[in-house]
């Protein structure tokens, strides 16, 4: 953890600091020196405890929670337009959706002769400009929440840092859609990739990526 390591590097120099306060004293003085330096660096450690590593680490903690929280709220929203567009509205159970294998054994299971209820449900989007603006707004709210918390606390984790950012950048790109063939498409696309974990250079994957990154915020 970053937050160990700055409080390793605080010990070793305050060891150096002991050392070499011995190296340039009177021998009749080390004890004073010692016991000087003793209170000095007890004193700054307590300060940086209680004013410094814990507050951020809460506050960590507390952008962390929201960012969860508020991805999870985000995806639900849109699953229930997901299941209106492709007239499923009578499944009740959408957090099970949440669940990238069981999200995309139901939506692709064929609901017309030739067409799977995603495909039902891009029909959907493309006919209807309010509910695609709806839906636009929900991955707009999703980007905000990513750029606070990237702006409000320092992420050490450079992996993090790099997904995030071209999270973001995916998220900005798609505030352009517009209600035709081509866009709509890409939107779905990733919209997929979102909700099943589908990657089209890597392939499937088991877990949501999004939400693994952001419980990597330490």
């Amino acid at each position: 953890m970053p937050e160990n390591k700055v409080l390793f590097v605080l010990v070793l120099l305050a060891v150096l600091s002991v050392f070499s306060s011995f190296a340039t004293v009177p021998q009749s003085e080390y004890l004073s020196v010692l016991h000087a330096l003793s209170v000095g660096f007890f004193g700054s450690s307590i300060f940086y405890l209680f004013v410094v590593y814990i507050p951020e680490r809460r506050k960590r903690n507390r952008v962390r929670t929201r960012l969860q929280e508020q991805y999870k709220s985000i995806k639900l929203d849109g699953i229930g337009l997901m299941l209106m567009l492709s007239r499923s509205q009578p499944y009740r159970d959408r957090e099970k959706l949440l669940d990238l294998k069981e999200f995309r054994k139901f939506f692709e299971e064929p609901v017309e002769p030739n067409m799977s209820r995603w495909a039902c449900f891009a029909n959907g989007l493309q006919d209807n400009e309010y509910h695609l603006r709806e839906l636009l707004y929900y991955l707009r709210m999703l980007n905000d929440e990513i750029q606070y918390a990237m702006t409000t606390i320092d992420i050490h984790d450079e992996e993090v840092i790099k997904f995030l950012k071209n999270c973001s950048q995916v998220l900005s790109r798609m505030d352009m859609i517009q209600p035709d063939y081509d866009d709509v498409k890409l939107l779905c696309r990733n919209l997929w990739s979102l909700y099943t974990g589908f990657d089209f250079v890597e392939g499937q994957r088991e877990t949501d990526i999004i939400q693994d990154m952001i419980d990597r915020i330490r």
